[in-house]
């Protein structure tokens, strides 16, 4: 029989006992009857706080060494003592307390138990404390021999679960990777919020198989293929999936076993299916048909026999599936053997998948009481803030990632964070990977100011890593100015708890948002050095996506007046020789004469399903989208902007949204005027960009439609006046689309419900129906409110037969069709608006679709 798991649950202060008691318990090890795990076994690349919740649920005793540090501390005392008291009250485990020292533990709930030594004497109370371990550790082996007679028929004693599984293990499948805090529920299991991640096939010809599936394919056994692996990044779900394995084959009448590769010792495969076995099931011999290998790189094993064993479970009757890190795949040695297997790829989530995660969050405890329009309204508000926490990858979009975003928002009050709402997440993300580490207290200001040096050095040097030369320069000129012992030992730990990485070609951050997080507080925190030439160097180069990144994270460290005012006079300089586009006639004649010749718009009636639908193929657009947009070069490449124009063109777009995240974020802490400032540099920057493009478009119009009518004329058979009549719409549909599309890019990035009078205000003063459109179309988002009067102010500044008052019915129409909006509302605005409803809408998508297949 394997040995019996004990978990040692004590104080770091207390270091010297838990040796002590080491050394008492060899022989328990050497004869097999027991194994110890403490918090000193972690190895690097461990989640902490999961790996020890892990070894906790796994364990069959849990020995607790108490001390008055062991019950002073939050960890010990809150998390590990009371896991235990749940394991022991479902007879899952037994606890065994050992008195240390001299403390108040008759004030705690292990006064009911049994303590040793005898009489709860301390350790530290005999003469000779050898004497105490001894006693305590022969009462530990009998408490072996009593829980491993109860084993001896596990299933008589509760211990199964109706489907075979040991009611530990069951409780472990729904553990999540980190714990989880929700105002609607108390313990966030892995089943509430868990969304099936999409698999990419890889080492196929993309031209003869569907590349992307989604991976409940492979939790479904009857779909599963026989032999699967599956590669994916660090916290990119590894786990979550081989759970969902589990589970769902285990629903469906199959018995699976899951084999993890950092418990694998030896190369014998009976042997780990047998330990596997008796851990998920409490019996040795099982009638496997599903076999699930995570992570088998992390196995004990040389090249040689980690090979042979491959072979070995590759050779396995039933479903293989391997689950392992992107290491295994460019290992060619061992991947090769996988050459007869269905090979995939996890995909980080998407903004169709992000959608279903947070969907899931915002409704969790109230799925079938909360109200739909509450729901999406509180969707869309987190979406926003996760959205602009992961732009651009800057956060990997993986799971783990969004739910810490997801647990800082529900747990933080925005009004509340010391480096504003979204400084907080990031700083929170860092933060986490810190307490996985072994860095004590005060030494982790060491560790930041290291950070903060290293990410600045590098983007000194307009590069994203660092090689050995320069690295050498830089510990030279850090060691001129700080006290530190070792480079290496800091750069070793700040590789092992994941905040650095190194490899062949240099050192770098291990994610985009660390070293912008870092440069950009180097940056802040020098600023009255040198700050502002660095702040202006930033805005000059806002196209790219690197400097833009940074400059946001300045603004997140800094609240210095100085900062808005190089981002404000950056902005008013953008297209600074075009008046802000206004929609009023004279902007837009050259396309308006088209519009009288298009379909009217109309209404549709929805249902609430039909809204779900819409809401999840707006997200699945947006997929496609950034999937095109992916296939292009390289973001942070300076070089591909080949003009100033292009330069002007992506800076218009990268300053309204700085703005918008400075508004977003410290709306609080802003004066009125600075606020107003702010909300109408952003407003004009986007038009002045319209303006640009309106002037383009009117001088080329000729041109634009000949060459439309050259592509038509080449796809179809329609006379000459048929095609000058579409290529004249198509252009219009163009020029619309710019004009729709600028509206929404400013709304969306500046919008906020705190801010709703003062973008009024600013429409009030300027009175163009462009600036309406853009307050209105906040107004309908960020409050998601019907606002009838304001709606019918906005109508009175726009000509009914207008482009700004088509626009106008499109802002409010894709808002009707995205939302669960009261019925009498709808009727009043079809009224309103001259909006007909009718049962099936007249799609303006769809006659683009067909003006350009005909």
């Amino acid at each position: 029989m394997a040995p019996l798991k004990a978990f040692i649950s004590y104080s770091h202060a207390d270091e010297k006992h838990k040796n002590d008691l080491a050394k008492f318990l060899v022989m328990l090890k050497r004869n097999g009857v027991l194994e110890s795990w403490d918090d000193r076994q972690l190895l690097a690349g461990d989640k902490l706080d999961v790996e020890i919740e892990r070894k906790l649920l796994e364990a069959d005793l849990i020995i607790l060494l108490v001390s008055q540090d062991f019950i002073s501390s939050y960890y010990c005392y809150e998390i590990e003592l009371q896991k235990a008291f749940e394991k022991a009250n479902n007879d899952s485990g037994r606890i065994v307390a050992i008195i240390v020292d001299h403390c108040t533990w008759a004030e705690t709930p292990m006064k009911d138990f049994v303590l040793l030594p005898q009489d709860a004497k301390p350790v530290v109370g005999f003469n000779n404390p050898n004497e105490a371990w001894l006693a305590v550790s022969k009462a530990i082996g009998e408490v072996c021999k009593d829980v491993k007679k109860k084993d001896l028929t596990p299933a008589d004693e509760g211990v199964l679960e109706p489907g075979g599984i040991t009611s530990a293990f069951k409780e472990y499948l729904n553990l999540n990777e980190i714990i989880l805090q929700h105002r609607s529920k108390d313990e966030v299991g892995l089943d509430d919020i868990y969304v099936a991640p999409d698999l990419k096939l890889i080492d196929v010809d993309p031209d003869k198989f569907d590349l992307i599936i989604t991976s409940a394919k492979i939790t479904n056994p009857f779909l599963c293929p026989r032999r699967v692996v599956i590669a994916g990044d660090e916290q990119s779900g590894k786990t979550a999936l081989a759970k969902e394995i589990f589970k769902r084959h285990s629903e469906a009448g199959r018995t699976p076993v899951w084999i993890k590769g950092d418990e694998i010792k030896t190369a014998n495969v009976g042997e780990i299916i047998e330990a596997a076995a008796f851990q998920q099931y409490g019996v040795n011999n099982v009638n496997v048909q599903t076999y699930i290998v995570e992570s088998i790189e992390h196995s004990k094993l040389n090249a040689k026999f980690l090979i042979a064993l491959i072979k070995s479970i590759c050779g396995l009757d039933g479903q293989v599936i391997f689950i392992s890190g992107n290491g295994l795949r460019f290992n060619e040695s061992t991947w090769k053997e996988f050459s007869d297997f269905d090979k995939y790829e996890i995909l980080p989530f998407g903004h169709v998948l992000r959608g279903e995660l947070i969907n899931k969050w915002n409704s969790l405890g109230q799925e079938e009481t909360i109200d739909l329009s509450e729901l999406h309204a509180a969707n869309d508000r987190v979406t926003h803030h996760i959205d602009a926490m992961l732009r651009k990858n800057i956060v990997p979009p993986k799971p783990v990632f969004i739910l810490m975003i997801l647990q800082t928002l529900e747990s933080n009050s925005p009004s509340d964070f010391s480096l504003t709402a979204y400084g907080h997440c990031y700083n929170a993300l860092i933060q986490q990977q810190l307490r996985k580490s072994s860095i004590k207290s005060d030494q982790v200001d060491k560790y930041i100011n290291y950070l903060t040096e290293l990410a600045y050095y590098i983007f000194s040097l307009d590069a994203s890593k660092i090689e050995d030369d320069e690295l050498s320069s830089f510990k030279r000129e850090y060691s001129s100015r700080y006290l530190i012992d070792s480079h290496e030992r800091v750069i070793s730990e700040l590789c092992k708890i994941g905040l650095l990485r190194s490899d062949v070609s240099g050192l770098y951050f291990s994610y985009k948002y660390i070293f912008y997080f870092y440069a950009a507080k180097y940056i802040a925190e020098n600023y009255a050095e040198q700050g502002s030439d660095r702040v202006r160097m930033l805005c000059e180069k806002m196209h790219s996506e690197r400097h833009a990144n940074v400059l946001i994270f300045v603004t997140y460290h800094t609240k210095d007046q100085r900062v808005l005012d190089h981002i404000l006079s950056f902005a008013e300089g953008i297209f600074s020789a075009e008046k802000a586009a206004t929609l009023e006639a004279a902007d837009t004649e050259h396309f308006e004469d088209v519009l009288k010749s298009i379909p009217e718009l109309a209404m549709e009636i929805r249902s609430a399903e039909d809204v779900e639908s819409q809401r999840k193929l707006s997200l699945d657009q947006k997929d496609k989208l950034v999937s095109q947009l992916d296939s292009g070069a390289d973001d942070d490449d300076d070089e591909l902007i080949e003009t100033h124009t292009f330069a002007d063109i992506n800076k218009s777009a990268k300053a309204v949204e700085i703005i918008g995240q400075i508004l977003r974020n410290r709306h609080a802490s802003l004066k009125i005027d600075q606020l107003t400032s702010l909300s109408q540099a952003s407003f004009l920057t986007g038009l002045r960009f319209l303006s640009f493009y309106f002037k383009i478009t009117r001088s080329l119009k000729s041109e634009i439609v000949d060459e439309i009518s050259r592509i038509i004329q080449q796809q179809s058979s329609m006379t000459d006046g048929e095609v000058t009549d579409q290529a004249r719409k198509l252009f219009f549909h163009f020029c619309y689309a710019m004009s729709f599309s600028v509206i929404k890019k400013i709304s969306f990035s500046v919008g906020n419900d705190q801010l709703i009078q003062i973008f009024k205000n600013i429409a009030d003063e300027i009175d163009t129906p462009a600036v309406h459109l853009i307050s209105m179309s906040i107004q309908l988002e960020f409050t998601k409110k019907i606002n009838r009067d304001y709606i019918l102010e906005v109508k009175r500044k726009m000509d009914r037969g207008s482009i700004s008052y088509r626009l106008m019915q499109e802002v409010i129409l894709q808002h009707l069709y995205l939302h669960n909006i009261d019925y009498s509302d709808r009727q009043w605005l079809s009224a309103k608006l001259d909006i007909p409803m009718k049962n099936q809408r007249v799609v303006q998508n769809k006659k683009q679709a067909k003006i350009l297949s005909s």
